[in-house]
């Protein structure tokens, strides 16, 4: 994420809490913790990290991955070349472990040391990037500015996330199966900062790495060689005639086109001349290997790699999908995921391997490497109850997976005297709790309180508008009892009343409470004074809960009947300077009859919001004379990471997948949202473009 969240370092921490079905490998949630420049107390780290992220020029800091939690960032300010010294100074004293391998080289099966990790120091042109938990108005007031970050990893959530034994959700991700990374420093150098890299000085025990283009001395030196040789898995014998693809990751990649090479006798490969920029590897050898991806090679400055790459024979899986009564199941989407090969390792296949179940329930997964993939089914109403954390062998003839028909669950929450509330969340957690393999997950309610879940395994769930149940505490929720092909009703009320509900564990210790504060979903102060009493598109940033009071909202774009248009130059979180310019009516009209004729307006669908509690989220809001609109939504937000896409259960990592492929699997609902956001959103943009050619000036 690029965006304004922590709108003041004041701020001790924020939640942003994610649904999700409870698919880890361990207990975690789905949160996001932010805060400023409070004491960080031990979370975990390697010794001597604790006292480096506690310097008192730090503005703030965030926790992520959304899923598993662990990797910690840290944002600072600085005074001057002697404070960033002392930095490195901490840095350096960080003790890592000595990386250890077992050989078989000596009858007593030494333990043969290897070069222990550094620490890493990056540097990097400046200014440095917007970061979303460093840039609130209380920096902006007292002209502080983010100079460099901190990036550190607790061991436990790492090896939780990447190398658990049971684990292999994240198998496509470099990451797989690979050693906790060291503590790193990014530094960002301008002219005129506040740190002179002249007089920096490095301590030993710190590796380097020079990103700046004064470090690129001439274009013959930035021309990059990738070699190696390809292997076949099975035998390690060479594979001759393989071919390896280098394709960019970024369109603004200094090559224009993808790169190609192909291997010798000897399954060798030499590619020369490679752009700066990064490229995404490939390596593929006709019909009888499943071709991979061979992760990303990075030229920053004539950067010669090598690669051996593992190829193994193609081979299926086939099988039978079936109701819990035994019944072939037709039509099922069939996918296979976290492909592991024999080296137990991950696999990542070049394309999807896909298929779909014929009228005797039969399906085929073809071109997939020997070792063991995840199966996973896919059919509206139904639920794959085989487990999905099973890993199915590869080669496998003849396997069942069994679905079952699903229920829904379909409520209204009551708010007592108090006016209704669109920004309230319900929580379903199944009773004894999350773990693996459990179905559970959140929704906005609707402007009349109602909320509906669909598609949901029968069992016995809590359902609650306090997210306490997805710790454990069940105070308040009601418990609801779902059947196949039924709809189970609930009523919540709004705060929760207090109280144990009936059939609560007794003994549970309630965990801590999540923190919360209050978010506001009202209407930014418009810029623009206009002949109508609302402007026809109102698009604005709010950041819920960064305070104590309630959050400010900041306008990213306005559009009124009349033609007149305010916009940021901030086009993803909003706030000051605006400019201003105008087109004609006309112009305007068009885009809100075209809304109208899509019966935009009358789709209450489109009013159920699609963001966390104490979430940022974007709104849109679009009015025709007495009718109008909202949309509210977190995903452009999380959507700026390219591993990650918000879909109607909450915010999921992508894992290999196309945002477009995970998008298509969702409800029609859903579906239908994104597609309306995001045609008011390139209609304004192209408004806007429009307006800023005829005339921009700032806004008074």
């Amino acid at each position: 994420m690029s965006t304004n969240v922590n709108r003041g370092h004041r701020v001790k921490h924020l939640v942003l809490a994610v649904s999700l079905a409870c698919l880890t490998t361990a207990p975690s949630n789905a949160l996001i913790l932010v805060g400023g420049a409070e004491h960080m107390p031990d979370r975990g780290w390697p010794a001597g990290v604790e006292k480096l992220v506690n310097l008192p020029s730090r503005m703030s800091w965030w926790e992520g991955p959304p899923f598993g939690g662990g990797e910690y960032h840290f944002q600072y300010t600085c005074k001057d070349t002697q404070e960033f010294n002392e930095a490195l100074t901490l840095l350096a004293a960080i003790q890592l472990p000595r990386a250890t391998r077992t050989t078989l080289s000596s009858p007593t099966d030494a333990t043969e040391s290897i070069s222990a990790p550094l620490p890493v120091l990056v540097v990097h042109d400046g200014p440095a990037p917007t970061s979303f938990a460093a840039s609130g108005q209380d920096d902006k007031k007292e002209g502080r500015k983010l100079v460099w970050t901190v990036l550190a990893w607790c061991p436990e959530n790492w090896h939780r996330l990447y190398n658990h034994p049971r684990g292999f959700w994240e198998s496509t991700q470099p990451a797989f199966r690979q050693p906790v990374p060291p503590p790193t420093i990014d530094v960002y150098l301008s002219k005129g900062g506040p740190i002179d890299w002249a007089k920096v000085k490095v301590p030993d025990g710190i590796r380097v790495v020079d990103r700046r283009a004064e470090a690129k001395t001439s274009e013959a030196s930035t021309q990059g060689v990738l070699g190696g040789h390809v292997y076949d898995m099975t035998t390690h014998k060479p594979i001759r005639e393989a071919e390896i693809t280098l394709t960019p990751t970024k369109t603004e990649s200094a090559a224009e086109h993808t790169l190609k090479g192909r291997t010798d006798e000897q399954g060798g490969f030499r590619i020369e001349n490679i752009p700066v920029g990064d490229f995404r590897v490939t390596v593929a050898a006709g019909q009888r290997y499943a071709a991979r991806q061979a992760g990303v090679y990075r030229n920053e400055n004539g950067t010669t790699a090598e690669l051996a790459a593992f190829l193994s024979p193609r081979n299926s899986i086939t099988g039978t999908v079936v109701d819990t009564e035994g019944r072939p199941i037709p039509n099922v989407a069939v996918i296979a995921r976290n492909i592991l090969g024999l080296d137990g390792l991950g696999y990542p296949l070049v394309a999807d391997v896909t298929d779909t179940t014929n009228e005797d329930g039969l399906f085929e997964l073809t071109g997939l490497p020997k070792g063991c993939a995840q199966v996973v089914c896919r059919l509206d109403s139904m639920y794959q109850k085989t487990s999905i954390f099973e890993l199915c062998d590869v080669p496998s003839d003849a396997i069942f997976i069994t679905m079952t028909k699903t229920g829904n669950v379909r409520g209204k929450v009551s708010f007592g005297s108090m006016p209704p509330k669109q920004d309230v969340h319900v929580h379903i957690c199944p009773v004894g709790g999350q773990r693996p393999g459990t179905w559970g997950g959140g929704s906005q309610c609707g402007p009349d309180g109602r909320f509906e879940f669909k598609n949901v395994p029968p069992g016995d769930y809590w359902v609650s508008t306090d997210s306490g149940i997805l710790q454990g505490d069940e105070a308040g929720a009601e418990k609801v009892t779902v059947k196949a092909d039924e709809t189970a009703e609930v009523k919540l009320d709004h705060p929760k009343k207090s109280g144990k509900p009936s059939g609560a564990r007794p003994d549970k210790k309630p965990s801590p409470p999540v923190t919360t504060l209050p978010a506001v979903l009202g209407s930014p102060p418009y810029l623009l004074k206009a002949s109508s009493a609302a402007p026809a598109v109102v698009i604005y940033y709010c950041a819920a809960g960064m305070r104590s009071e309630p959050a400010e909202s900041s306008v990213i774009v306005e559009v009124w009947p009349d033609g007149q248009i305010a916009w940021s130059d901030n086009l993803v979180s909003g706030g000051p300077p605006y400019k201003r310019g105008s087109v004609k009516a006309e112009r305007i009209g068009g885009v809100i009859e075209s809304l109208a004729a899509d019966r935009v307006f009358e789709d209450g669908s489109l009013l159920r919001g699609s963001f966390g509690p104490d979430s940022d989220y974007l709104v849109i809001r679009v009015f025709d004379g007495s009718k109008q609109i909202e949309l509210a939504s977190w995903h452009e937000l999380f959507e700026a990471k390219p591993n990650l896409v918000a879909t109607s259960r909450g915010i999921e990592p992508l894992n290999g997948r196309s945002r477009s492929e995970v998008l298509a699997a969702n409800s029609k609902e859903y579906r239908r949202f994104r597609e309306v956001w995001d045609r008011i959103r390139q209609e304004v943009n192209k408004i806007t473009v429009e307006a800023g050619d005829v005339r921009s000036i700032p806004v008074e």
